[in-house]
């Protein structure tokens, strides 16, 4: 059973492999995505599939996955032999075309380093090269490569010395460290990599980056930042007849009401600041929830 978060129609070739010193390799089992699709809420969907093996075939250690879609899709678990072997993806798999390397999951059995079947043992080698990538490559937000870098673009010493800042991570001071992003270096320093811009933004390994729930609550929490220092312009546009809070109900109002979209013209201060504007892009990205006020935590 695969359980992913696309309704595409997508190939997925899969190969099961064999647990144990000189494992096997099951016949190629392939899933249609636009075939039988159940649902099971949300935008999770979960399909069923075949694997053909021979009689002695013992129980799958490994599975192979090949996207051969164009677009990515998200495998959040495999479950074989009636739950008995349970492989947990929760992993974004790349087109082939993209990535040639094939995906490989492992079951959740657990093996100390002297134990490991050889057969895994060479598969784990491969994953954890695929992991470690390849220094001199550049990165893309489709990579997960975990290389590790010293943090050397803290300061931008094209702009002056007065932005020059210390390499951190190196020999003299060890920690901490950062994900290697391969931008490329400054004009003044090659030693020193460009600081993170709009065209060249920080690396984020595909399976680490944010999903679109927390990027928005990012986002919003960004906006509610910004309007702290516009609390004093805002105070004098959206206070309500100039009436100062009289009872409990009007504090309960400010968590349930929120402020409607803001009209251009009428104030020529207030419309050369460019204040409604930028408020009505704050409400078209996080909605107008984004000028309530965030409910109190319960004190026990």
């Amino acid at each position: 059973m695969l359980n992913h978060f696309c309704k595409s129609f997508i190939t997925c070739w899969n190969h099961f492999v064999e647990d144990s010193e000189n494992p096997k390799l099951s016949k190629e089992a392939k899933i249609y995505w636009s075939i039988n699709p159940k649902t099971k809420g949300g935008n999770k969907i979960s399909h069923e599939v075949e694997f053909v093996v021979d009689a002695n075939f013992g129980v799958p250690g490994a599975i192979i996955v090949t996207n051969q879609y164009k677009k990515e899709f998200y495998l959040e678990s495999i479950v074989a032999i009636e739950g008995l072997v349970h492989f947990a993806c929760n992993s974004w798999v790349q087109p082939h075309g993209f990535h040639a390397h094939k995906r490989i999951f492992f079951s959740n059995k657990v093996y100390l380093p002297n134990d490991t079947p050889v057969g895994l043992k060479s598969l784990r080698e491969k994953e954890l090269k695929q992991l470690r990538g390849n220094s001199d490559d550049s990165r893309t937000t489709s990579d997960r490569i975990y290389d590790y870098d010293v943090y050397n673009d803290l300061g931008n010493p094209d702009k002056g010395d007065e932005f020059v800042r210390p390499i951190l991570g190196n020999q003299s001071q060890p920690y901490p460290r950062r994900c290697r992003s391969k931008r490329p270096p400054t004009n003044s320093d090659v030693n020193v990599e460009s600081p993170v811009s709009k065209y060249m933004p920080k690396y984020v390994p595909r399976d680490e980056a944010f999903g679109d729930l927390k990027a928005k609550a990012i986002t919003e929490g960004k906006w509610k930042a910004m309007l702290r220092s516009l609390v004093h312009t805002l105070k004098q546009k959206v206070a309500i007849n100039g009436e100062a809070i009289k009872s409990f109900s009007d504090i309960t109002e400010l968590y349930k009401e929120s402020l409607p979209p803001f009209e251009e013209g009428g104030d020529e201060c207030w419309e050369k600041g460019g204040l409604p504007k930028l408020l009505n892009k704050m409400i078209k990205e996080c909605g107008q929830d984004v000028f309530k006020f965030d409910s109190p935590k319960l004190i026990s």
